[in-house]
């Protein structure tokens, strides 16, 4: 069962918020790897061209496609809301909806009225919904209780029913594929980074290095970040890679949903990392998210692969 109602004004500001920290993990350490931390006590309302993409075009872009091809943003799908045509309640047009993005500027101007406007509208329309013609509605699907019986005769030749009611079930699928998807990560990189290690102590000895001097040449080789910059990033993006696709291999259909949850699980590690090198994470950032998607992406269709063959 599918029933459906306006969405109103909290609900729908909940949605934006959630695009809005999306929009700023990803925009933010590249905006700072660009600009500097300069940028942050700039004054002037544009900062350069970088700043117009990143903080204007390419956010105009990602939200007209989420909509065209969701019929909402992330926020949007978390909260379980839908935007659709005003008058028949299918998908809006393109040009609908590239109208409706614009409109929100419309709504803004006037100390955000257009926006208010959602909580005292009668189908909880903004003037950006009305100029584009479109509704945002929830979705409340509901499952109906259904039951597995088990059958027990009495002392009375009655019958006893002891039922369970599946939707109270949970499905731990994700959470066991992230757990396992990190721990692989982290047991690979600790094994190869032992391995790169070891390979380095041998080639320090073979070069005729003395015991004693092994400690300072291992030093100096981490005070250029040698390490840190090719073998340690590059063992870290295999890792991640390897780990994240065991999660898109055992969620499937849910692989989009995992890796964000392996994004924001890894964040504390991110923001350590930028700590103690700030002027890599905006560059670590960037690797994490790509490393993700490649890995959760590639695991989805190794498990789609591997049922169609065993289908066929």
């Amino acid at each position: 069962m599918n029933e459906q109602k306006y969405a109103g004004f909290w609900i729908r500001t909940l949605a934006a918020i959630i695009d809005s920290i999306l929009l700023l993990i990803i925009i933010l350490p590249i905006i700072t790897v660009i600009y500097g931390t300069d940028y942050w006590t700039n004054e002037s309302f544009v900062k350069g061209f970088w700043d117009v993409v990143f903080n204007y075009i390419l956010p105009a872009i990602a939200v007209i496609l989420f909509w065209i091809y969701k019929s909402a943003t992330p926020g949007k799908m978390a909260t379980k809301l839908t935007i659709v045509d005003a008058k028949t309640g299918g998908q809006p047009s393109t040009g609908q909806l590239i109208g409706r993005y614009f409109g929100y500027y419309i709504s803004m101007l006037p100390l955000f009225l257009g926006i208010i406007w959602v909580g005292i509208d009668k189908r909880k329309q903004g003037w950006h919904d009305k100029l584009a013609g479109t509704v945002v509605i929830k979705n409340n699907k509901t499952e109906p209780v259904t039951f597995e019986s088990k059958v027990y005769p009495t002392t009375l030749g009655e019958d006893v029913s002891c039922a369970k009611i599946p939707f109270l079930q949970r499905d731990w699928k994700v959470t066991k594929a992230v757990i396992v998807g990190f721990v692989t990560e982290a047991v690979l990189y600790g094994v190869l980074c032992s391995i790169i290690a070891i390979i380095f102590l041998v080639i320090l000895v073979a070069q005729g290095v003395r015991p004693d001097e092994i400690e300072n040449a291992v030093e100096n080789a981490l005070n250029e970040k040698v390490w840190l910059k090719y073998g340690s990033w590059l063992i870290g993006t295999f890792a991640r890679i390897v780990g994240t696709f065991i999660v898109g291999y055992f969620t499937k259909n849910k692989h989009l949903l995992s890796g964000v949850i392996y994004f924001v699980l890894s964040l504390p590690w991110l923001l350590w990392a930028s700590d103690a090198y700030s002027q890599w994470y905006g560059i670590w950032c960037v690797q994490m998210i790509v490393a993700i998607t490649i890995g959760v992406s590639f695991g989805k269709w190794a498990k789609t692969r591997y049922m169609n063959k065993n289908h066929n």
